[in-house]
């Protein structure tokens, strides 16, 4: 009897080992990864990154947004710019910014390409210049798997008056943020807190970024699910400094938006549904809680359970050669050739992510058409003239077929589908973007936001 007592708490033991073990085995499961769940990856100032997933598939274009848990460091949005109209503001546009640059470069900090050649050093940066550290995606504080975890993605950008020469969206009324109407009809933002971005509208533009720090339109999704307050690490909170100044000495958990506010200011969270704008030359009031999207396609859980005491420890499974993110989805099998000093990329791969059914019309003469709810593509080997049903595009490289896989250049690609097309050389990714419509929500804001636009009509009546 005693045997089997012992036989049985020995096969107990191990059905709970086998049971423990499975939920902290490797898998390549990134289901496991929804709002809410945290993850580490990387680290920072020698310590680990504690991040946390915020959005989803189903409720963002480009996938699995994560942000840091907790603000890492404090730094000016952007320097001084000696010789310019911002020599002692800095610049408030999030991709000519300091910050912009330093949170997408894998560089030691005296190679980083500064915006307009100007570094944030001690001459530029009110406190905290970090012109000599090493840029955010260095090998310091990520491998070179962990980065091919995280996506390089197109997203709108909200923009100022004074960038209205890039808008993309054809909307020409810009924002402002505290709320008055000012006495220009083109600057309406029609809201002050954070709980009052339910509805986000004017001249945007799609950038680029694998690193960045959140917009407008996520921090109100942040705040609905989780507020916005974030403690610093440790080491963060010994480089922050309110200068004795009372007023700061209760706000170390403040943060950059990459929202500005006019050429010389650039938004920031000041605490739980209270946001502000300042100078962006402000490096010691304002922390960086870095964001991403994972790359679901080439992430793999390492251990962990998803809690905040044991967030899943993540990793990628590398990067071979060029990586195209096209729709923000990572082509696992487009094979990249340069010709002419243009990158080719696969037909068949690129457009089928646009919904087009690719068909080679006639295979003699390299005709191939590209269908899909929109347009249809016609295109030839060798053939630098290409149609969209719209226009016809002479090409300066012809599509080619080469292994018996048809390649069109990234100018053929834009042109074909009216997308936006960038190669980020330091990471050696390219980023196919073709968004969808619009649509940032619906609400109050939006009503304050119509009422705006009738009021500098002229209208008194009623809102739609």
């Amino acid at each position: 009897m005693k045997n089997m007592k012992k036989l049985i708490m020995i096969f107990i033991s191990i059905v709970m080992f086998i049971g423990t073990y499975s939920v902290y085995a490797e898998t390549s499961d990134n289901n496991l990864i929804q709002d809410g769940t945290y993850i580490q990856i990387g680290k920072y100032n020698e310590d680990p990154i504690l991040w946390r997933c915020i959005s989803t598939n189903e409720d963002d274009e480009n996938g699995k947004l994560i942000i840091s848990d907790r603000i890492l460091c404090y730094k000016c949005f952007d320097s001084r710019r000696a010789g310019t109209d911002h020599k002692d503001t800095g610049l408030g546009f999030w991709e000519e910014s300091n910050l912009r640059a330093w949170l997408n470069s894998k560089e030691a900090g005296e190679n980083i390409l500064w915006p307009g050649n100007n570094p944030p050093n001690i001459e530029n940066a009110i406190r905290n210049p970090y012109d000599k550290e090493n840029g955010f995606l260095s090998s310091s504080n990520f491998s070179e798997t962990e980065l091919s975890a995280m996506k390089t993605v197109s997203q709108w950008q909200i923009l100022d008056i004074y960038q209205q020469d890039e808008v993309e969206n054809g909307i020409y009324d810009f924002f402002e943020i505290d709320g008055s109407l000012k006495t220009r009809p083109d600057y309406l933002r029609c809201y002050g807190t954070i709980s009052s971005l339910t509805h986000i509208e004017g001249g945007m533009k799609r950038i680029a970024d694998t690193m960045f720090i959140l917009d407008d339109i996520q921090i109100y999704n942040l705040y609905t699910k989780y507020g916005v307050l974030s403690e610093p690490t440790e080491k963060a909170l010994k480089t922050w400094n309110y200068g004795g100044n009372s007023i700061w000495a209760h706000s170390p958990n403040s943060y950059w938006l990459r929202t500005s506010n006019g050429p010389a200011n650039a938004n920031y969270v000041q605490d739980d549904n209270i946001r502000g704008y300042r100078s962006p030359t402000i490096g010691d009031l304002y922390g960086i809680r870095p964001a991403f999207y994972l790359n679901e396609d080439n992430v793999r859980i390492v251990s962990g359970s998803g809690e905040w005491n044991e967030p899943y420890i993540i990793d990628g499974n590398g990067q071979e050669g060029t990586t195209v993110f096209c729709q923000s989805k990572q082509l696992t099998d487009a094979q990249i050739i340069e010709e002419n000093g243009e990158i080719l990329v696969p037909v068949r791969d690129v457009f089928e992510t646009f919904g087009a059914d690719v068909q080679y019309y006639d295979v003699e003469d390299g005709i191939i058409t590209a269908t899909n709810d929109e347009r249809t593509v016609v295109l030839q080997a060798n053939n630098p003239d290409i149609g969209n049903g719209t226009d016809v595009f002479t090409l300066k490289v012809a599509p080619k077929i080469i292994n018996g896989r048809a390649m069109i250049s990234l100018e053929g690609v834009k042109d074909a589908y009216e997308c936006k097309t960038e190669y980020v050389e330091e990471l050696d990714r390219i980023v196919i973007d073709k968004p969808g419509p619009q649509d940032f929500g619906d609400g109050v804001g939006k009503e304050r936001w119509q009422r705006a636009r009738h009021l500098w009509d002229g209208y008194q009546g009623d809102i739609d």
